[in-house]
């Protein structure tokens, strides 16, 4: 659900999908809520459980702004305002409850600035990213681009950085076994597997676009 977007419409076609699911003993398509958790509406939280109960909902995975791509931005990301992560981690830990009392999962990742992890929420060491291209990255965050390909930025502990792109190959080229087993990318998978290695990482072995993402800072 975006801004602009008709919530009324989104609510019924949710309940006649779950309708639909009764009327087949529960065969069908799996429905997850993705929530983005903003500065401006955590207090929302606690309406998350009655309302994917409502619409048949296995599982909610609740998630940080974590690529801040303007200093506008900064105001939204709980990131940047640790003050308020007692209160946001308590609202989540109630509403994990709530959820999980109607027989729904959720899930979700809190900030830890100040110990970087071995290995980043997006499971690196076993997955990748294909982008429309065809180019394989490690992850979502190595392969953005913007409208007339300039680098895009983003912010990091109050400071803005290009984001580096990272490809290994492209599958229209080369298949994807061949690119995953490449040198480049046996390589950066490496660097990972050292830090696992380490009881405190911190930045060490880091690749260089991983360098300044919050992706290694979400426990």
């Amino acid at each position: 659900f975006r801004k602009g977007c008709d919530f009324e419409h989104l609510d019924a076609a949710l309940r006649k999908l779950k309708e639909m699911k009764q009327g087949r003993h529960g065969q069908g398509p799996s429905v997850n809520i993705a929530f983005m958790l903003l500065r401006s509406n955590w207090q929302e939280l606690g309406q998350l459980p009655l309302l994917a109960a409502q619409w048949g909902v296995s599982q909610i995975v609740v998630s940080h702004l974590n690529l801040i791509g303007s200093e506008g931005m900064l105001e939204e990301s709980l990131l940047a305002h640790p003050e308020l992560w007692p209160e946001v981690v308590a609202r989540l830990e109630i509403t994990r409850q709530e959820a999980s009392d109607k027989g729904i999962a959720l899930h979700y990742h809190m900030p830890d600035l100040e110990n970087p992890c071995p290995l980043c929420t997006e499971n690196v060491l076993r997955t990748c990213f294909v982008s429309y291209r065809g180019d394989v990255s490690p992850c979502v965050m190595t392969n953005l681009s913007v409208k007339g390909g300039a680098a895009p930025l983003h912010y990091f502990q109050d400071q803005a950085y290009a984001l580096e792109n990272l490809a290994f190959g492209n599958i229209n080229e080369t298949s994807l076994r061949e690119i995953w087993n490449a040198k480049e990318a046996r390589g950066f998978r490496a660097d990972f597997e050292k830090r696992l290695g380490m009881k405190a990482p911190g930045m060490r072995y880091l690749p260089a676009p991983c360098q300044h993402c919050y992706k290694l800072l979400e426990r």
